[in-house]
């Protein structure tokens, strides 16, 4: 190839794409038959690698499963900005959403999303998940209060709050759960005395 060849246009070998592909550009035929099954296998046999599949705000039924008190989680924590959001909101189960733990039966025990870029509030919805035992939440950008619905976790052994932007007092029905072994809620801007309920944590 010589330097005229730079100054002639391209072959005509692409379209413009259809409404709703805007800035995607499909290759004509073969070379766009491809393209497009390989963007078919990305977006539909792997979405949850990419991107997680929430719409926001996310409003709970009536009867919220578990499946719906995180995804209503993930949006009240800004999800879409999340450093790793793998597979939220995906048909797979639940023990395959980043951070996420939970049993076939889909009861999560442990949601830890250390470092994860969560920003926004803690919702209360949190605690329904009565199968909870680990909520590791630390080195957020998290505000806000923490909710007194989380002493309504009965299997809860592990809470890791600290390193965020939290406010307010810290909810004495926290010390509801005698099995609480760590209790972690530094480097925050709480205010207002340590509630005395708080010395019935013995495993702490």
């Amino acid at each position: 190839m010589n330097n005229a060849d730079f100054n002639h246009p391209p072959p005509d070998c692409y379209h413009k794409p259809p409404v709703g592909f805007s800035g995607i550009h499909f290759l004509s035929a073969p070379g766009g038959i491809h393209v497009l099954v390989l963007l078919f296998a990305v977006f539909f046999l792997f979405p949850g690698n990419a991107w997680a599949q929430i719409t926001c705000p996310y409003t709970l039924p009536s009867s919220p499963t578990e499946e719906d008190v995180l995804k209503k989680f993930y949006c009240e924590t800004d999800g879409p900005n999340w450093t790793n959001k793998t597979n939220w909101g995906s048909s797979g189960a639940l023990n395959t959403w980043y951070g996420v733990t939970a049993d076939h039966q889909g009861k999560v025990h442990a949601l830890n999303l250390d470092g994860n870029m969560l920003s926004g509030k803690i919702p209360p919805e949190l605690g329904n998940l009565t199968g909870l035992g680990a909520l590791d939440l630390q080195n957020n950008q998290l505000t806000g209060s923490i909710p007194a619905e989380l002493g309504n976790l009965t299997a809860l052994l592990f809470l890791r709050l600290s390193n965020n932007m939290l406010t307010g007092s810290i909810p004495p029905e926290l010390g509801m759960r005698p099995d609480l072994t760590v209790l972690d809620l530094g480097n925050n801007e709480l205010s207002g005395e340590i509630p005395e309920e708080l010395g019935d944590l013995t495993n702490l």
